[in-house]
């Protein structure tokens, strides 16, 4: 099935697997725990108050402000 969703928690609740794509690049692929732990993951879809809560620095994901 494809299922295209934003709400990256609610997909990670409901999905056994999942693919993440931004602009049409995939950026990770496999069990929502893990996927949700990759850095690109996390600067296109969760932003950086999640890189926070999680104790990794912007700068871990290349995610610095200018």
């Amino acid at each position: 099935m494809i299922w295209i969703e934003h709400d990256m928690q609610m997909v990670a609740d409901l999905a056994d697997r999942i693919h993440v794509l931004d602009y049409g690049r995939t950026l990770a692929e496999g069990r929502p725990a893990d996927v949700l732990k990759h850095p690109d993951v996390i600067r296109a879809y969760l932003g950086a108050a999640a890189i926070a809560k999680e104790g990794a620095s912007a700068a871990d994901v290349g995610d610095e402000p200018p």
